[in-house]
């Protein structure tokens, strides 16, 4: 699924919940807009924990770990003490 705006081009991030159409600069709101880039940072978020992971294997710095780890914490704590809501992320 993807994105498109009336004219057929994927969204982009604008300002902090925004998104806007590249071409004409509409502003896109609410479903499927929102869910589709969400869905996006998700996937985005949860590669670069894999990457800073195997940053870590492969150098051993104990950095990178420290930083793949701090992905999945951050994630536990916005949805620890909230209702299960994407928008906690934004």
């Amino acid at each position: 699924m993807s994105a498109l705006c009336k004219a057929s081009t994927c969204v982009r991030y604008a300002p902090l919940s925004t998104l806007q159409c590249p071409i004409d600069n509409r502003t896109c709101r609410d479903w499927p807009y929102e869910q589709v880039m969400l869905g996006r940072r998700h996937v985005e978020l949860g590669n670069a924990a894999r990457d800073l992971a195997l940053a870590f294997h492969l150098t051993g710095e104990a950095a990178q770990a420290q930083r793949a780890a701090e992905i999945p914490r951050l994630y536990a704590g916005k949805y620890l003490h909230s209702p299960h809501d994407d928008k906690a992320l934004v």
